[in-house]
């Protein structure tokens, strides 16, 4: 295997076209012919290098078992971070030409509204004029999200608003049917800020609430609706994770809690080895560049601090790939439409 890889990913992204065959030559024929089920998975601020199959130690099978039998990127660009990368993900324009050339402020300048142009057309809004059902879950963050007062209350949902940006930049407004998330970038994964169901306000969660499971539970409750359609679907599942803050369930966490005593330069040089031996680097003997911070692990202070925080993000990411698993598990029991993972 030959793959050239970017360096760390702001965003990681994953598309399957899925369903089910039957049976008889007719519906095999009709199957054959029929539109593909989309699914795309997003995941933000994450590194290549932290999913199991290329090569790091974070438990990942669900996403492993995509890449053994599909395909894995060989050249991924995007634009340096989260929402310029997604206007460009939804639209096919570079970040300028779909209005977020920076980020969701608008900065009064032509290319940085901070708002996704209405002047593009959204993947949703091709798809369901061709007929497809079309659903988002997660992270919207293409929609001007203007700093406020009282940001540090907001950010732990402590401050309600009937809308947290105009509703016509909303996911319900740029070509999708349905949409559970949050239009706001950055919240707090136990009770996030600018939560909405369409374009109605969520006001409370309840107890034990964690963004990553709501995200996947709520993806399964729409391609189970789906299903009962004889049109495709397109789902747009985008999970916060694993953005910052560092949020992590406590089942989740003790699974790493002992892996990243060993320091970063270990962990870094045991990823590099693996990647390596799974021709990664294509045949290059020598790829990983020097770190741009030169502080070691045994003379840093921090380490137990340091340790934890790397351990928490493990932890998000294996959750993440749980809830993925369960997705993938609904989308096999999808009836009738043509399958392609």
């Amino acid at each position: 295997m030959n793959i050239k890889l970017t360096t760390r990913l702001p965003l990681a992204t994953l598309a399957l076209m899925a369903g089910a065959c039957s049976g008889t030559e007719k519906q095999e024929e009709k199957v054959e012919n029929a539109k593909p089920n989309i699914l795309l998975i997003l995941a933000d601020d994450m590194g290549y290098s932290d999913l199991g199959c290329y090569g790091g130690e974070i438990h990942t099978p669900n996403l492993d078992k995509l890449a053994q039998n599909g395909v894995r990127f060989s050249h991924f660009y995007n634009a340096g971070r989260s929402c310029p990368t997604r206007a460009s993900l939804l639209t096919g324009l570079y970040p300028h030409q779909a209005g977020i050339g920076r980020m969701t402020f608008d900065d009064h300048l032509p290319g940085y509204r901070g708002t996704m142009t209405h002047n593009g057309i959204t993947i949703a809004e091709v798809l369901g004029a061709s007929g497809y059902q079309t659903g988002m879950i997660g992270k919207w963050h293409v929609a001007e999200t203007p700093l406020r007062p009282d940001q540090r209350e907001w950010l732990a949902h402590q401050v309600q608003y009937d809308e947290f940006a105009p509703k016509e930049n909303y996911p319900t407004h740029r070509g999708f049917d349905d949409f559970y998330g949050t239009i706001y970038g950055v919240v707090d994964y136990f009770d996030p800020f600018s939560l909405v169901n369409g374009e109605d306000p969520i006001k409370e969660v309840p107890e034990g609430y964690y963004s990553t499971i709501a995200l996947s539970d709520s993806a399964i409750s729409y391609i189970y609706r789906y299903s009962k359609s004889e049109n495709p679907f397109f789902m747009y599942l985008a999970y916060h994770s694993p953005h910052w803050p560092l949020h992590a369930l406590e089942e989740d966490i003790k699974r790493y809690e002992d892996v990243y005593k060993a320091g970063w330069e270990t962990i870094r040089e045991a990823r590099y080895k693996r990647m390596k031996e799974r021709g990664i680097f294509n045949d290059q003997s020598e790829f990983l560049s020097i770190r741009q911070s030169v502080k070691e692990w045994e003379i840093n202070p921090d380490r137990e601090w340091d340790a934890h925080a790397m351990a928490v993000h493990a932890a998000m990411i294996d959750r993440m790939d749980q809830g993925i698993g369960k997705v993938l598990t609904q989308v096999a029991a999808f009836p009738s439409q043509k399958q392609e993972f």
